[in-house]
């Protein structure tokens, strides 16, 4: 944007920046943005949320806009004449992934470079995106090539990359580059499936399947699960009871969303197995509150809490006597988890919270204690290589985006320090019975926060909280309690802690925290249906770094609810994505952005894989007639009389073996031991019939255990067709299988997305329910047989 054609209004308050800092002028609330070519914008605030809807004529730059109220036959003969730009916002990307870019964004085209997006024009009735590359060469993109493009860095990056020329010579040093990115990923492929065949390769026996006990606390939880965490309940269920390989899943889910509950659920299925827990926590505070919700929730579970620095003393001793010992079922605590002299019984499950908290050493202990142990990783703000490993799959994600019934927006404001807003804040909350959080970067500026507290609002009680305390537990159990107004503290009540009578939160310095500090703090509040407020109050005249002037303004953006996985993402952006596997802290992805990178790495794991299809740990048939059959399960009388011992204890292991079968011959062995079993009652010599019932059973299971060998992780109806969703395959497996799909159809009816990686077979889902399970079972047995050779499945 150039001087010219920057409003009058901005041309007032606007500034210029040198080098990597800048300054906030006094009579300036809003966070200003700039890049390095210190050009002059408009407030980052105003024009990043300008309407995409509003459409305005592109005027000379000496010239000016006409009025609302101007010749409305004019108007339309001068965009007639020239093409109108919609300023703001728009979309690109697949359909199912979009991405909103802004004005001067910087975006990768994947066949010409790197480019800044201008706006969006109207060519003939149709949007296209207006791009500029290097030596300002346009170029427009239709909607369908719209998923060719991806976001690298916003208009305010500290560093912008340099523009492609759309010359010869700019093809070629792109071509370089994606080739160099190419061979990075390759090497980085191999890596990977190294460790997914390491992975593979440890097994452990799962948890029973989950029964009554499990279903009672289930019941206690006091709130009604949203769909996310219902996702995410199954998702850890499939792991630990419906595979062999030791769960290694992160939950993203935003402050207050429920994470706690999905480990809390996985920590009880855990001691109903007979397991030993331990639940890690980054500090003090957050694992004394972990450890009260757990002996509140689990009364009937053996719960303790170890402390650092106790190791010598004589409870210290005894605590972690009863951890070797299998008496401790459940042990909460900080980093003296971690420690090499600790000894655990037969520890089975790990769950992390907040793991963006633990540094490179903590990390590399993890990973000792972890081998063979189910872990669980829950974090509101994952760090950048963590959801790369996340989204290349070396780790489980499950996301929760939905919000709780009754949760609102906290209310954020991003502004100088100002006494009388301090005073006006706090008395308003005070008024409505709430309580305030206090937040300072430093120990050292407490005791100074405290005195103009106590000057401006001398009625308030006010307490301290930090980590040099000894009693800081004691602390923030009497504010929680209501023994104080106001809580001044540092980042030690950052993560976990959730007290719904406080809801509004001043941070004093924000600009010397992370952005997932800044996340996490405004978390804090807004746990209840009271309106929530945030202040996030920089002192006047202070220099600021670019990035700690990104982190303000990224705080401030997002705002919304279920915001904290786009805010890793930001992250990601702002700090750089670093090498997935090794402790590069920059790696390729820097250079073509993580969406062209993550695409460049899949295509790379796929061609070291050919056309090998791995296996998934679960199948879901939500099938309407599967799912009927499945919840039936066996008939009356089967195995036995109805309620004997026995026939419960044939019924837990016959459904153990059938969903655990790794191969379908497992589930056809199990009826021919069912089938033998019948024979030997009869008496008759004769081969045993199976009830239709019992037939049915067996071939939804059967079903199931082709779907895992052929990495289908589930198979639903999406209107008239049969939808298989193959995250695996890639083009060249689809077309290595397709062949011997369409024989199985008997007629080529279906098809292969390769963005959603799903196999859609055209209409079938329009037949009978019989008959869909019936060609469903033998398209899956001839593509089982393609890798695994003939076999008679009995049917």
């Amino acid at each position: 944007m150039s001087i010219a054609r920057t409003p009058a209004r901005v041309i007032g308050s606007i500034f210029l920046f040198s080098s990597a800092t800048g300054f906030i002028p006094q009579n300036e609330h809003r966070i200003r943005t700039f890049d390095k070519r210190t050009r002059i914008v408009p407030p980052y605030d105003e024009w990043k949320r300008q309407q995409v809807t509003r459409a305005s004529a592109v005027v000379a730059e000496d010239e000016e806009a006409p009025s609302e109220a101007g010749n409305a036959e004019e108007t339309e003969a001068s965009v007639s004449k020239i093409s109108i730009i919609r300023e703001g916002a728009t979309q690109i990307g697949h359909p199912n992934r979009l991405t909103t870019i802004f004005p001067n964004d910087f975006i990768v085209h994947r066949d010409r470079g790197i480019g800044q997006f201008v706006g969006v024009e109207v060519d003939d009735g149709r949007e296209v995106i207006k791009l500029e590359f290097g030596k300002n060469e346009p170029v427009w993109v239709g909607p369908e090539d719209r998923s060719r493009l991806s976001k690298l860095k916003s208009a305010d990056a500290s560093n912008p990359p340099r523009l492609t020329p759309l010359t010869p010579r700019g093809q070629k040093l792109w071509d370089d580059r994606l080739r160099k990115v190419r061979e990075n990923a390759e090497e980085t492929a191999q890596d990977i499936l190294s460790l997914y065949a390491a992975r593979n390769d440890v097994v452990r026996d799962p948890c029973p399947k989950d029964d009554a006990r499990l279903e009672g606390f289930e019941r206690t939880f006091a709130f009604e699960a949203t769909p996310d965490q219902q996702r995410c309940f199954d998702d850890v269920t499939k792991d630990m009871v419906y595979s062999r390989t030791p769960m290694d899943r992160l939950v993203c889910g935003d402050v207050g969303f429920g994470k706690t509950e999905v480990a809390l659920r996985a920590i009880y299925r855990a001691v109903l197995a007979g397991r030993q827990v331990a639940l890690l926590a980054p500090t003090t505070v957050l694992a004394a509150q972990h450890h009260r919700t757990l002996l509140k929730r689990m009364p009937d579970v053996s719960v303790c809490f170890l402390r650092g620095g106790t190791s010598q003393s004589k409870q210290g001793k005894a605590l972690r006597e009863t951890i070797a010992n299998g008496t401790a079922q459940v042990v909460v605590g900080t980093h003296a988890l971690l420690s090499k002299t600790l000894t655990f019984h037969k520890l089975q499950l790990l769950v992390v919270d907040e793991e963006q908290r633990f540094g490179v050493a903590q990390k590399e202990r993890l990973k000792a204690m972890a081998t063979g142990v189910d872990v669980l990783t829950l974090t509101a703000t994952p760090i950048p290589r963590t959801l790369q490993m996340s989204l290349s799959g070396i780790r489980d994600l499950s996301t929760l985006r939905t919000a709780p019934p009754g949760r609102k927006e906290v209310e954020t404001h991003v502004v100088k320090f100002d006494p009388a807003l301090v005073e006006a804040a706090i008395k308003r909350e005070m008024a409505r019975g709430g309580q305030v959080f206090f937040v300072v970067p430093r120990i050292a500026e407490i005791d100074r926060s405290v005195a103009v507290l106590e000057e401006l609002i001398p009625e308030a009680r006010v307490l301290v909280a930090h980590g040099r305390l000894n009693d800081v537990e004691q602390r923030v159990i009497a504010f929680s309690e209501g023994e104080a107004d106001v809580l001044v503290a540092t980042t030690v009540i950052e993560s976990g802690l959730d007290l719904p009578n406080a809801n509004t939160i001043i941070i004093t310095n924000p600009h010397m925290f992370g952005l997932a500090a800044l996340y996490q703090l405004r978390g804090r509040v807004g746990r209840s249906p009271v309106p929530a407020f945030a202040y996030f109050m920089y002192p006047p005249d202070t220099a600021m770094t670019v990035d700690a002037l990104r982190r303000l303004q990224a705080i401030k953006e997002l705002s919304r609810l279920g915001s904290g996985f786009e805010l890793a993402n930001r992250d990601l952006e702002i700090r750089g994505a670093g090498a997935i596997i090794g402790k590069q802290q920059t790696g390729a992805a820097d250079k073509v952005g993580p969406e062209v990178y993550m695409a460049i790495l899949q295509e790379a794991i796929e061609d070291a894989k050919g056309t090998e299809v791995t296996p998934v740990p679960s199948c879901r048939l939500t099938l309407k007639a599967a799912h009927g059959i499945l919840k039936r399960g066996l008939p009356d009388g089967f195995l036995g009389p109805n309620g004997s011992p026995a026939r419960e204890l044939a019924l837990a292991e016959s459904s153990t073996a059938a969903m655990l079968a790794r191969k379908p011959r497992d589930v056809v062995a199990l009826g021919q031991k069912w089938r033998k079993m019948i024979e030997a009652e009869s008496g008759t010599g004769t081969a045993g019939q199976l009830p239709p019932a019992v037939e049915a059973f067996l071939k939804m299971h059967l079903l199931e255990a082709f779907g895992r060998r052929l990495g289908v992780t589930d198979v639903s109806l999406q209107g008239p067709d049969l939808v298989l969703v193959t995250p695996g395959w890639s083009p060249k497996v689809w077309d290595f299988l397709r062949p011997h799909l369409y024989s199985a159809l008997r007629k080529p009816a279906a098809f292969f997305d390769d963005e959603m990686r799903e196999v859609r077979i055209v209409s079938l889902g329009s037949a009978p329910p019989a008959r869909q399970l019936a060609v469903l079972l033998t398209i899956l047995a001839d593509l089982y047989t393609v890798f695994e050779g003939k076999e008679n499945f009995g049917f």
